[in-house]
């Protein structure tokens, strides 16, 4: 279980700096800049709740395309050193953005960490792609080729 989560962990980062990558050559659309700094603001989120810490940003705060990858790669490597030092079904008690409280396992909350990002990674290809721009291929098989 370990090991494949902290593969999800990776495809999960490496996905994120390929679709970073590619929308930094380009005009993003207004849509998939709010979409994209989401997801990474989220990882962030979760990655402080895990660890008992206060966010510093917003779920929808924009964040620069140029600092973009720095925040993807630091939040990657904060989820790797708890995910590695950690049990994985501890239970985390945490508050939510609307101020309710809840408790998941550690693999649940990773791993919605990663599911999370795929549903946005696919809005963002979709408004790409109405948006006259080539969508970036973030599948998880084509991460393992």
């Amino acid at each position: 279980m370990k090991a494949f989560l902290e593969d999800l962990l990776d495809y999960h980062h490496q996905m994120n700096l390929r679709l970073i990558g590619h929308v930094q050559q380009h005009s993003l659309p207004d849509k998939s800049h709010s979409l994209l700094s989401h997801l990474l603001n989220t990882h962030y989120i979760w990655n402080s709740r895990v660890q008992g810490l206060v966010p510093t940003c917003g779920i929808w705060e924009l964040q620069p395309l140029q600092g973009m990858q720095a925040f993807d790669t630091e939040n990657c490597k904060t989820s790797l050193r708890i995910w590695q030092t950690a049990d994985p079904e501890s239970s985390i008690g945490y508050r939510n953005s609307k101020g309710e409280n809840f408790s998941n396992s550690l693999k649940e909350i990773f791993f919605h960490v990663i599911n999370h990002a795929n549903y946005h990674r696919a809005q963002i290809a979709t408004d790409l792609e109405a948006n006259g721009l080539q969508a970036v291929n973030t599948d998880y098989i084509f991460y393992k080729r």
